[in-house]
């Protein structure tokens, strides 16, 4: 079997094998020969594990997309182009064009989207030039700092064949209570784990400067995905707060304490080349419920609501809890 893409001009067929590779490329090659199609023989790229295609690397042995090194070079130009200049006005065609490269970047960095969404609306007008908000500034060094991460940054091939519904790794649910705690389990993966944690003070209280229940709410999804994100795997998180399914979406907010975390959800998830989802369930739904008792440390109510539940209560180490908490 062997499946044809192309882009106008530009084809690429990917076969089951490499004798099979080759018989498609003879093929192709003598069937545009017969059209009267003539080909570039310096553009032909004989059947390869390793090619690039649209200005994307395609490896095939470890099932990845990547962004080529020019690539990489041209796009952190631009953006400490952009970065240096401060909030001194800069051609608004020069952000349009940021933002359509980093729109291409996301193929490798899927996770990125929507850092991206401050600096379409700073260019979405039509005056000659734009002062660079903080906050797009604030993206694009965020933008820097995964593109020139220790891990190459990559997206798994199967992301872009597969549909939205795919299945994930594990699912967790998650809550958090405004001055007990928070909690989450997960209802379907290989760690069946169900946790409890208090606050670490009062200024985690809701209520207190910064704490809203999004901040709190984003807590158990971040010490999730730090435990458990581990590379090509992917996480879905159901929750019932409509506020973070929306930050999330966003990936960014005007509260210090929720882009903190925000960031650290979006690079690790970026190094572990992986998936996370963010799903809103009904307060009122089983699995919701049973995540409200745990946030509330009742693990009796917890084993009420799931009595068929395999989960086993854990202990989340004290250098994470330090990460999340001491880092924001």
């Amino acid at each position: 079997m062997v499946e044809v893409m192309h882009l106008l001009d530009d084809f690429a067929l990917c076969a089951v094998n490499e004798a099979t590779a080759w018989t498609a490329y003879h093929v192709l090659l003598d069937v545009l020969e017969f059209a009267g199609l003539p080909t570039e023989p310096s553009k032909n790229a004989a059947p390869s594990q390793l090619m690039q295609f649209l200005g994307v690397v395609i490896d095939t042995r470890a099932q990845e997309l990547s962004l080529p090194p020019d690539k990489v070079t041209d796009i952190n130009r631009c953006i400490q182009n952009i970065i240096e200049r401060g909030d001194r006005p800069v051609a608004t065609k020069k952000l349009q064009s940021i933002a359509g490269k980093l729109q291409f970047a996301t193929v490798a960095c899927m996770q990125m989207r929507p850092v991206l969404s401050a600096l379409y609306r700073a260019g979405s007008h039509d005056r000659f030039f734009t002062r660079v908000p903080a906050e797009v500034r604030r993206d694009l060094r965020t933008w820097a700092e995964v593109l020139n991460g220790a891990t190459p940054t990559v997206s798994p091939i199967a992301w872009f064949f597969s549909n939205q519904d795919r299945a994930f790794t594990s699912t967790w649910c998650g809550d958090a209570s405004g001055h007990e705690g928070f909690g989450a389990w997960c209802r379907d993966g290989p760690t069946p784990e169900m946790f409890h944690e208090a606050w670490p003070g009062e200024e985690w209280n809701q209520g207190a400067d910064d704490v809203s229940s999004t901040v709190q709410e984003l807590v158990p999804l971040t010490i999730i995905v730090l435990r458990h994100l581990q590379p090509h795997c992917s996480v879905a998180y159901e929750t019932d707060s409509a506020a973070l399914v929306a930050a999330f979406a966003k990936g960014r907010s005007r509260v210090p304490r929720i882009n903190r975390l925000l960031r650290m959800i979006m690079t690790h998830a970026v190094a572990m080349r992986s998936d996370v989802r963010v799903s809103w369930f009904p307060r009122e739904s089983t699995y919701q419920r049973a995540a409200d008792t745990l946030s509330r440390g009742d693990f009796q109510g917890f084993s009420r609501l799931q009595s068929t539940s395999q989960a086993r209560r854990c202990k989340i180490p004290d250098s994470l809890l330090n990460q999340v908490f001491q880092g924001t």
